[in-house]
């Protein structure tokens, strides 16, 4: 699976990303690690399937990347496809996305910084609850992704 394709009328996109989790031992919270762009949006990793690829290895890819994360997270399961439309700056096309989002784990709270070159600007743990407010997509995915590690 490519993970753009062009055609005529319309881009399709592939992506894949994931909620990454870590529970705290001392007092029980959940976290779940975000990034932030400049805009101020927060939200999951995720990024384009590169070839050769399934969609659970582009996402562990895509959130070592963008959190920049020594750790593998540990696969815990599918929560979903996320499909949305929208359209670029001087591109008549519709561009459609399809997101393959995982639920993962760490055992740790490992350390996260932002990847610079996706213009983000900060990338943390954020408690549960916090970050059902400040998520800027994919609130009722994380959810879902939330009752995948729990069941897990």
């Amino acid at each position: 699976m490519a993970g753009i394709e062009y055609f005529d009328h319309m881009v399709r996109h592939h992506s894949a990303g994931g909620f990454v989790f870590y529970q705290s031992l001392l007092d029980g919270l959940l976290y779940v690690a975000l990034v932030q762009k400049a805009t101020g949006e927060y939200l999951v990793p995720k990024g384009h399937i590169e070839r050769g690829e399934t969609p659970a290895e582009a996402a562990v890819r895509e959130i070592k990347e963008e959190l920049t994360l020594a750790e593998t997270p540990h696969l815990i399961g599918k929560v979903g496809i996320s499909s949305y439309s929208f359209t670029c700056p001087g591109d008549r096309r519709e561009h459609h996305k399809d997101v393959h989002l995982f639920a993962f784990s760490l055992p740790n709270k490992a350390a996260l910084h932002p990847q610079a070159e996706e213009n983000f600007v900060d990338a943390r743990w954020v408690e549960f609850g916090r970050a059902l407010d400040i998520i800027s997509f994919e609130r009722a995915n994380l959810i879902k992704a939330r009752h995948r590690f729990e069941s897990g």
